[in-house]
């Protein structure tokens, strides 16, 4: 059993879902909570004792037997979990170590906040799926809503699409760790017949700037990314610098696209950045067996990460230790916000906007906000104590023009302390979340005015771009090469396959840490027995016994190879290795070991 609750800073509960038995369980929970409320009323209202409510228990039982595809009142689950939710606010406005695991009826519970006081609890037995299932929720609303989550609980164009791709997440491969690997297998595979087809995409890619403006672009073959083309010239790695889980997390989205072209938003961050961009995600079934998905920035992008960069700023004035410096910090970050503001034209009446309708006025509003926090901030530290040396890095407007730049702003702009040394007044605290409050509303309406530019401009303008480059003889030259054909999908199965190379084991997976890649394989007879090959504790050499699903036992073998620092060769050869295998259970491990690194050679002869 597994499932997991989100619950918004109102202590109210705005996602929830769950395997049958997750759902089923919940289910008799509110059922018994609603029947014991009801018998306790009608006791009072009677005036008599239990005698009432004796035979409640039972067919409180049978009426939980319904069908498992349910929908729940979140008033009555919030009911249900309000005592839980107070205890870990409670415990971590306290304390530096809140109360984040519970027993409970329901398995272990385990909780943990993110975003703006947001919080996700995550039933399951197993700890291994409960991890699984908090990152892959975690991972999954920071690329869908990222700052829009505020508005989750609202029917806006903005949050639409987003909440129907939430609900298909629990179905997609879970994620265990909070760093994920692009599977690089099937491109491997691919690679003589892509190399033929650099410079049809290559073209594709750089025309498509002239369009829609800088863009990287995916091709995918059956949900894998086989290869990856820049508009901008001499950045060949398309990949790097970008938030490995955020572009998973797209890809799997965009996968399922039926139609010839689609365009959708998401969040996605650079590596190390806390600022995500807003970006359209183009996907186009342009070939046949393979999908061309192209990441471009969305028109409002630059201002969209400004006003994020200042709300976060507001929140991280509520424990600073450096009032002086900080405050010139966001001096800056307003006036650049001003600047853009004052720079832009009114939105026609086409447009479905308030703020900017008249950008003017809504650049002296937010000063005027801003003016009366600094006054504010300025009476709280008349009294400040002796300031604390930190970083005082900051980005120029320069920098952030491109939405797929792998500039971040993983050097905070201030110096964090524990809230019980903080000094807030009962207005500072009103005004900060007026504050935020109004710049979640204009962000909101900036990616509402992006998704209707996406759809009137940036899409035609795709559409009309692949037009003129794609050629019928392009088509032609593609598909001549059976890219994701059935007999190719055929031969795929058999490359890597440890049997081709006389080895016993059943399934690996390789990683290659620096580049966040990696090789899985599992063999076909043994997908329903080992449906995943989990990443292990990070250890030099290791091996354990391993039951599948349908109780089979085999054995697992790990191990880590440092990184080379020969130049020669691709990054995957250079970078530290991971690699677990699984073997049958009574294997020899010393026979394991020299398998493995045979496998492990094989694969590097592979890449080189």
């Amino acid at each position: 059993m597994f499932g997991y609750v989100v619950v918004n800073e109102q202590n109210s509960i705005v996602f929830l879902d769950g395997n049958d038995e997750f759902k089923a369980n919940f289910q008799s929970l509110v059922h018994s909570e609603i029947t014991s409320r009801k018998a306790e009323l009608d006791s009072v209202s009677s005036g008599v004792g239990s005698s009432t409510c004796t035979e409640e228990p039972e067919s409180s039982m049978v009426s939980s037997k319904k069908p498992n595809n349910v929908v729940f009142d979140s008033s009555e689950i919030s009911h249900i979990l309000l005592p839980l939710i107070l205890l870990y606010r409670s415990t971590s406005e306290k304390t530096k170590d809140p109360i984040d695991q519970i027993s409970s009826p329901l398995g272990t519970i385990s909780i943990s906040k993110f975003y703006h006081n947001y919080l996700v609890l995550v039933f399951a037995n197993d700890d291994c799926k409960r991890l699984e299932v908090s990152q892959t929720i975690e991972h999954t609303i920071a690329t869908l809503f990222g700052p829009l989550i505020a508005f989750c609980n609202t029917d806006l164009t903005t949050v639409k699409k987003p909440k129907e791709h939430l609900v298909e997440a629990l179905s997609r491969k879970l994620v265990m760790s909070s760093k994920s690997y692009v599977d690089i297998r099937r491109k491997l595979f691919y690679s003589e017949k892509i190399s033929k087809l650099k410079e049809t995409f290559q073209k594709i890619s750089s025309q498509l700037n002239v369009f829609v403006g800088n863009n990287r672009c995916l091709l995918l073959c059956h949900g894998d990314v086989i290869a990856t083309y820049n508009s901008v010239e001499g950045n060949d790695d398309v990949l790097r610098g970008l938030n490995t889980n955020d572009l998973l997390n797209i890809v799997s989205n965009t996968t399922k696209c039926d139609a010839t072209s689609q365009i959708e938003q998401f969040w996605l961050r650079s590596t190390t950045g806390l600022i995500p961009y807003y970006v359209n995600v183009i996907s186009a079934s342009v070939f046949k067996n393979t999908t061309l998905v192209c990441l471009v920035e969305s028109s409002e992008n630059t201002l969209i990460r400004y006003l994020y960069l200042f709300s976060k700023q507001l929140d991280q004035l509520r424990v600073s230790k450096d009032l002086n410096k900080d405050l010139k910090e966001v001096r800056k970050t307003m006036n650049d916000i001003h600047i853009l503001l004052l720079n832009r034209k009114p939105l026609p009446e086409t447009y479905c906007a308030a703020f900017m309708r008249n950008p003017s006025r809504a650049s002296s509003f937010f000063k005027s906000i801003w003016n009366q926090i600094e006054s504010e901030v300025l009476h709280i530290n008349r009294d400040s104590a002796t300031p604390k040396p930190r970083s005082d890095s900051r980005f120029s407007i320069s920098s952030w023009r491109s939405a797929l730049s792998t500039i971040s702003i993983n050097s905070s702009v201030f110096t964090k302390v524990t809230m019980d040394e903080k000094i807030m007044t009962q207005k500072m605290d009103i005004l900060l979340s007026y504050g935020k409050k109004q710049i979640n509303s204009l962000i909101q309406e900036l990616c509402s005015i992006s998704i209707v530019n996406a759809r009137i401009s940036t899409l035609p303008l795709f559409n009309q771009c692949l037009e003129k480059i794609v050629k019928p003889n392009s088509i032609k030259l593609v598909e001549s090469l059976e890219i994701g054909s059935k007999d190719q999908e055929q031969k795929l199965a058999k490359f890597l396959k440890p049997s081709e190379f006389f080895l016993e084991m059943y399934a690996y997976r390789i990683q290659f840490d620096d580049v966040q890649k990696e090789i899985t394989y599992i063999a076909e007879e043994y997908k329903n027995d080992i449906n995943w090959v989990r990443q292990l504790k990070n250890s030099n050499r290791f091996s354990c016994d391993f039951i599948g699903n349908s109780g089979r036992k085999f054995m697992i073998y790990h191990f880590t190879q440092p990184g080379s620092s020969q130049k020669d060769g691709s990054p995957e050869v250079r970078s530290s290795i991971k690699m677990t295998a699984i073997f049958p259970e009574f294997m020899n491990k010393n026979l394991a070991d020299k398998q493995t690194k045979k496998l492990l050679e094989c694969v590097l002869k592979q890449l080189k």
